[in-house]
């Protein structure tokens, strides 16, 4: 990212690449995640408020839904079911 914007800081390179790790590791085998408990469904939405909430700097007590809207990020619960209508829309758009 250095390479794109000189005026990133290594703290700010650091932050945004740690982020982007979270957020990746957070969609992995997301779809896997359908019809899990609410209690874990909720332990990882919380890992992703805490994630939006680093990325746009704002405090822990604000509301998290227009700051997940602001980044364009769906919730938890959302980005499975967007995950698995996307592999059953690309499995059956394949011809056999």
């Amino acid at each position: 990212m250095g390479y794109i914007n000189p005026r990133f800081t290594y703290l700010l390179t650091y932050l945004y690449h740690h982020c982007l790790y979270v957020h990746s590791k957070l969609d992995y085998c997301n779809s896997l995640y359908y019809n899990f408990p609410k209690s874990q469904i909720s332990r990882l939405q919380q890992i992703q408020n805490c994630l939006a909430c680093t990325v746009v700097k704002a405090p822990k007590s604000s509301h998290v839904t227009p700051i997940l809207r602001s980044l364009h990020w769906l919730k938890i619960n959302e980005r499975i079911e967007y995950k698995l209508l996307s592999i059953i829309y690309s499995s059956h758009d394949q011809p056999i």
